[in-house]
């Protein structure tokens, strides 16, 4: 679209336009291009780097950040002359977001418990991210968490490998555009190259599709993968502990034992109790109970083993199936297990979080603890004593909210608050003490 007589007019522009404000330093000059008559015009200019930088990077190779550093020094510049600037093919670049695009776009807070980004590909994939993972996007900053940018040869090709490095990321614990941006670079008119700003709007029932729904079987698929990981935990211990009594995984002697796990949907309090039997280390059954009581089969003779390619999949074989399980299991947020759906993205189903079991020695502690601290980070709900109060063990003392999903602090013991550090509406940390007993 733009020839080098084009961009050369568009380069002395932008001088023209630095000089007349007495400006030396990078900045960015933007323009509007009349395609009708080839015309352009002059818009705003940015004393700085744009977010978008990157692609002139990599295609001329040219570090602009660097440039801006020699200009600040006084430095003069490695190239002078616009006409020995190389151009090598074709670069897009993506920025991956914490928003909801099936909300208005709406920016959205939260840890990031899982982080999964694109290899390079052999150079041609870069991501310019400031973020880790276990980082909390809040509403202090933009959420923008990074930016994908992909180099090929035309613009054909580096849309699929911008693509494939999507295909490739991973953002768990808050909603993202990236598979928005998936479906965007799939989209024909996209493809194309002739779109305008109007492009979403036009073409949203395309591009802004809801979440399936999970299915019976894949629910029930989801209760099998928090029990086996479960049960993987004690099984491990049970492999290098001389002791049998003091094992907690499935094994039975004689015996068959039965597992409830709850799955909720989104905010939902309720779920459907899912109820895995355990036949041995690698096989499960999955029931239901019908309004009788009796167990309705959903999932018979699964056969589970972890993915040897990628961490993130299980493997689940039956007689009649055989499939590949996405999920992330969060040890530390109480085996909260998520479920990832059609296109890997986290669906709204989760495993209710529940007290994991523990060893003799952490009940002992916990029962002999003088506070309680709050075991993730969130928001206090509700506060349900005050200093004074005599309360048994088992007494819920409050309420918080963390990643859309309730949790209850009870007390461990027999005892009287002394103190309470918290109040409705706060936000707490992790491990942060949050009622004092006397």
């Amino acid at each position: 679209m733009v020839g080098d007589q084009i961009r050369l007019q568009l380069g002395e522009a932008a001088k023209a336009a630095a000089k007349a404000v007495g400006y030396y330093n990078a900045g960015t000059v933007e323009f509007i291009f009349d395609t009708t008559n080839d015309q352009f015009y002059f818009m705003e200019m940015n004393t700085r780097l744009q977010v978008e930088h990157p692609v002139t990077e990599m295609i001329t190779g040219q570090d602009l950040v660097e440039w801006q550093i020699r200009v600040a020094a006084g430095q003069k510049l490695p190239i002078t002359n616009q006409i020995h600037i190389p151009f090598n093919g074709h670069a897009i670049e993506a920025r991956v977001y914490a928003e909801d695009p099936d909300n208005g776009f709406l920016p959205q807070t939260g840890k990031i418990t899982v982080l999964r980004e694109p290899d390079s590909m052999d150079g041609t994939v870069r991501v310019d991210t400031g973020i880790r993972e276990g980082d909390t996007i809040t509403t202090f900053y933009d959420p923008m968490i990074s930016k994908v940018i992909v180099h090929g040869k035309d613009r054909d090709h580096a849309i699929s490998g911008l693509y494939r490095a999507l295909q490739q990321y991973k953002v768990i614990g808050l909603p993202t555009n990236i598979k928005f941006l998936e479906r965007v670079l799939k989209h024909p008119v996209f493809k194309s190259g002739v779109f305008d700003t109007s492009f979403i709007e036009q073409n949203q029932d395309q591009l802004l599709k809801p979440s399936k729904e999970l299915s019976l079987y894949r629910r029930g698929s989801v209760a099998i993968v928090k029990v086996w990981l479960e049960n993987l935990k004690y099984r491990t211990r049970r492999d290098s502990d001389l002791d049998p009594w003091a094992m907690r995984d499935m094994f039975r002697i004689n015996h068959s034992p039965m597992r409830s796990v709850t799955i909720v949907k989104g905010d939902e309090d309720a779920g459907e109790e899912f109820h895995v039997q355990y036949d041995s280390e690698h096989r499960f059954n999955v029931y239901l109970k019908d309004d009788k009581g009796m167990f309705c089969p959903i999932i018979l003779d699964a056969e589970c083993d972890l993915s040897n390619t990628n961490p993130d999949q299980m493997i689940i074989r039956t007689d009649h199936h055989s499939y590949m399980v996405d999920y992330y299991m969060d040890t530390k947020e109480y085996n909260i297990v998520t479920q990832l759906d059609y296109e890997g993205a986290p669906l709204n189903y989760k495993v209710k979080a529940t007290k994991p079991i523990m060893d003799d020695e952490e009940e002992a502690a916990a029962s002999a603890a003088d506070h309680v601290k709050s075991p993730m980070p969130g928001t206090v709900v509700k506060v349900a004593c005050k200093a004074g109060d005599k309360v048994k063990a088992g007494t819920v003392l409050a309420t918080l909210e963390s990643m859309k999903m309730e949790y209850q602090i009870k007390a461990t013991h027999d005892c009287e608050v002394s103190n309470v550090h918290i109040q409705a509406g706060q936000f707490v940390n992790q491990k942060q003490k949050l009622i004092s007993f006397a």
